[in-house]
């Protein structure tokens, strides 16, 4: 049984050109609706049921082949052939008549073929070779010629070099790649553009038993997979094989295996094995090493000694966001080795394309493939799809969250350096606005002097003589020989208000009052001065030095003014005696 092995763990075309472009066409040759027997129009059950192939043959899990239909021109009868539905290769071959090294004795006979001289071809697979010339054919998927792809391009093989598959079943191979190689006709889509199927697409469904598997065209299995978003789908890497984005993979729970340098993952119906690179291949022997098992080839397969398939754990792969699982059944083949159940692994090394592994039919078989040619997607159906989001931490994700991120921080340093500013600001404002609101309530004309409250005639308040007087002297009245000495007389009388008597008391008041008056007489005058500019206010500090200069002058002056009022006291004193000694005489 293992010589099949040889080459159907590698059969899949490697070279690959641009796809064929088709136009696509809705005129089906099979109604969807006829009329029953009472004239009404009803579904038509042919429909439905027309695009399933339900012959396909599963050789030992190992080979999975059906029947294709060969028609000629001026007769009904059909020559079969049995071939491999492969969607890992695209070229349809059946053998000749005088084929040398083809799989098996049946061939096609050359008159149901057409050689129009476009030239021969050779093909090559992972392990083996065929070769021959380009041909028109009319082919069918049924014994019904009305259903029949009419001038299909194919291959009538004369030579073959496929090791270790004579005598084999099946005659020939069937491609089902979504793009062209080489030049080859896309028989799913030719079969859509002549209206023989509703749709670009096929549905494949492969068991582990001798029945019931199965290729739908034209659609999928409604009694398997009911509706369309039953599906899990994935877009393909490339348009040349049926391939998926590669994730991960792992062994049971023993983590993900190293697939760094593997991109994509390709489903293939013509390769019977799981593929993997040489080097992950390695690491899942070692994986399975650490079970202690004991372990080796068989027949150049690798394989331990065991109970049964079930001590070893399932197989995973995530291709992009949906993890699938492959279970023991599927991959892992029970045998005898010397008396010894052997357990062997349907999972082999290869390097056949860099970059990319091959899911074969040891992976099918755990799920129903839908092939949407169309849309450049696959979808897969079965009991274990597991769901990851996706990946958000991609190096443009993190440019634009670092962009994002430092125009945040950016802004913040921005919104608190304009609080700071503005409250220093108002800081700095606050003992402006405090003296604005302070002579906002005087006389916008009146002389900016710190008079004594107590003294205001338009209050009646009592006089307090121990009240300080502010010494402030007002700019604008310096240079007035007469207000400073009236301000300077108001300061000494209120010092030496505690030593005199109830007469000098009265002289006192007296002199206030005339002070009281004068100031009210200056500050009139002051109403019709222009209003202070803000530019001399600017220039206040050095008026201020220039009061402090006229202090001393104004020392002078109240020495000369003291002197004048102890005379006038004197001379006072000297009246009043004089008025005493005449009323005592």
């Amino acid at each position: 049984m293992l010589k099949f092995l040889a080459l159907f763990a590698i059969l899949g075309a490697i070279s690959a050109q641009e796809a064929i472009k088709t136009t696509m066409t809705k005129e089906y040759k099979v109604p969807e609706k006829i009329l029953d027997g009472e004239g009404n129009w009803v579904d038509n059950p042919d429909f439905e049921n027309f695009t399933h192939l339900h012959d396909v043959h599963n050789e030992q899990n190992l080979i999975y082949y059906g029947n294709v239909y060969f028609w000629k021109d001026g007769s009904d009868k059909p020559d079969m052939l049995q071939v491999i539905m492969d969607t890992g290769s695209s070229w349809l071959w059946a053998p000749s008549s005088i084929c040398n090294g083809c799989p098996s004795d049946d061939s096609l006979e050359h008159s149901y073929l057409i050689n129009n001289g476009e030239g021969i071809k050779s093909i090559t697979y992972g392990s083996g070779s065929i070769h021959g010339d380009i041909v028109r054919g009319v082919v069918s998927l049924e014994n019904s010629k009305s259903r029949a792809i009419h001038n299909y391009k194919m291959l009538e093989v004369t030579s073959a070099n496929l090791p270790g598959l004579e005598g084999s079943n099946w005659d020939g191979i069937l491609g089902l790649l979504p793009t062209g190689m080489s030049g080859s006709d896309l028989f799913v889509t030719q079969l859509y553009k002549e209206g023989l199927i509703p749709e670009d697409s096929f549905g494949v469904k492969y068991t582990d038993t001798s029945e019931g598997s199965e290729i739908t065209f034209g659609g999928f299995d409604k009694s398997i997979v009911e509706e369309l978003d039953d599906f899990t789908f994935i877009d393909l890497f490339d348009d040349m094989h049926w391939s998926a984005s590669l994730e991960h993979a792992k062994y049971g729970p023993y983590g993900n295996l190293p697939t760094d340098e593997i991109k994509s993952a390709i489903l293939d119906s013509g390769t019977s094995l799981i593929l993997m690179p040489t080097s992950l291949f390695k690491a899942f022997q070692k994986t399975i090493l650490k079970e202690k098992k004991t372990c080796g080839l068989l027949s150049g397969y690798f394989g331990c000694y065991c109970q049964d398939k079930y001590d070893f754990q399932p197989l995973f792969f995530r291709l992009e966001n949906y993890e699938y699982r492959v279970s023991q059944e599927n991959y892992i083949v029970e045998t005898w080795n010397k008396r010894k159940k052997f357990c062997y692994f349907l999972v082999q090394g290869s390097d056949f394309k860099k970059g990319s592994m091959i899911l074969g039919d040891s992976f099918l078989r755990n799920y129903y493939v839908y092939h949407d040619v169309t849309n450049k997607r696959v979808g897969l159906y079965g009991d274990y799809m597991m769901y990851y989001r996706t990946k958000v931490f991609t190096p443009v994700f993190l440019t634009i969250l670092a962009i994002a991120g430092g125009t945040l921080l950016c802004c913040i340093c921005c919104l608190y350096y304009c609080c700071i500013c503005k409250k220093s600001d108002d800081q700095e404002k606050e003992p402006l606005i405090s003296d604005i609101e302070q002579k906002s309530d005087a006389d916008p004309y009146a002389p900016q002097i710190d008079e004594p409250e107590d003294v205001d005639p338009d209050k009646d308040k009592i006089f307090d003589p121990v009240a300080p007087v502010p010494t402030k002297i007002d700019d604008n009245a310096k240079d007035d020989p007469v207000a400073p000495k009236k301000f300077i007389k108001a300061k000494t009388v209120v010092e030496k208000d505690e030593q005199s008597d109830l007469e000098e008391d009265e002289n006192i008041k007296k002199q206030i009052t005339l002070n009281i008056k004068k100031k009210d007489l200056d500050g009139k005058q002051k109403k019709d001065e222009p209003e202070a500019n803000p530019e001399e206010e600017s220039k206040k500090p050095d008026q201020e030095e220039q009061v402090k200069e006229g202090e001393g002058d104004q020392k002078e002056a109240e020495g000369e003014q003291k002197e004048q009022e102890d005379k006038k006291e004197a001379d006072q004193k000297e009246e009043a005696e004089g008025e005493e000694n005449k009323q005592d005489e």
